[in-house]
């Protein structure tokens, strides 16, 4: 994966939001959590929450979840190496 040069994004920072998609796959999508696990992971990141929600509702495009959406390279990237682990094992990778 390739990053912009003093971005925030990086790949740990993209596993941070497969992990949050799967989990709210996990918990059956309950209303309102997404927007929550967005603050918390924006808050401790330093990245828009904005940024956050639209990284995940990406990789819910690339899980098939919900329609097409302009997800990057990058987390394409993660969801081709890491979209078959389930949440607990890719918030491991990102310790």
């Amino acid at each position: 994966m390739a990053f912009r040069s003093g971005s925030l994004w990086s790949e740990r920072n993209e596993l941070r939001c497969l992990a949050l998609m799967k989990k709210l796959h996990e918990e059956g999508s309950p209303a309102g959590r997404q927007a929550e696990y967005s603050r918390a992971l924006a808050a401790s990141t330093g990245l828009s929450v904005r940024s956050v929600n639209a990284k995940i509702g990406n990789f819910k495009s690339l899980a098939g979840l919900i329609g097409p959406s302009n997800w990057s390279q990058n987390s394409k990237a993660a969801w081709e190496k890491y979209g078959h682990l389930p949440a607990a094992e890719i918030q491991a990778l990102t310790r």
